[in-house]
């Protein structure tokens, strides 16, 4: 059986990303202050800017387990994919690339997980921009 990969994406706030990329990819190196001073960072920071903008996943959407609303939209997502696997296996659809009725199945508990991982999170919150 297939496990959900939880290490497939890796989530980061814009800001701190760019923080910590400044922090280990941009002089002053540690240990070489002096050699570090002479040089121009900037063409390296936006490098890094334009690699992130190149990689980034502009179809991602990321919902904080600590949101208030997070848990009924992961269970709502998981119930929806729930709906496809009984479509499937009364009307005999076949989705494309392969996907299975195991594959779903998976995946949508995998997101009932994080549902209920949401409502057990302290501190909820409401989402802010």
């Amino acid at each position: 059986m297939m496990k959900v990969d939880d290490g497939k994406y890796i989530v980061f706030k814009r800001q701190e990303f760019f923080e910590l990329m400044g922090e280990l990819g941009l002089p002053p190196f540690v240990g070489h202050e002096e050699a570090s001073a002479k040089w121009d960072c900037a063409p390296m920071a936006q490098r890094i800017a334009e690699r992130a903008a190149q990689t980034c996943l502009h179809d991602a959407v990321v919902i904080r387990r600590q949101d208030v609303f997070a848990a009924p939209a992961l269970e709502a997502y998981a119930n929806a994919i729930q709906t496809v696997i009984e479509a499937m296996s009364v009307e005999g659809v076949v989705l494309e690339d392969g996907v299975s009725v195991e594959t779903l199945r998976e995946v949508a508990d995998y997101f009932h997980e994080q549902a209920s991982k949401s409502y057990d999170t302290p501190g909820r919150k409401l989402p802010t921009p």
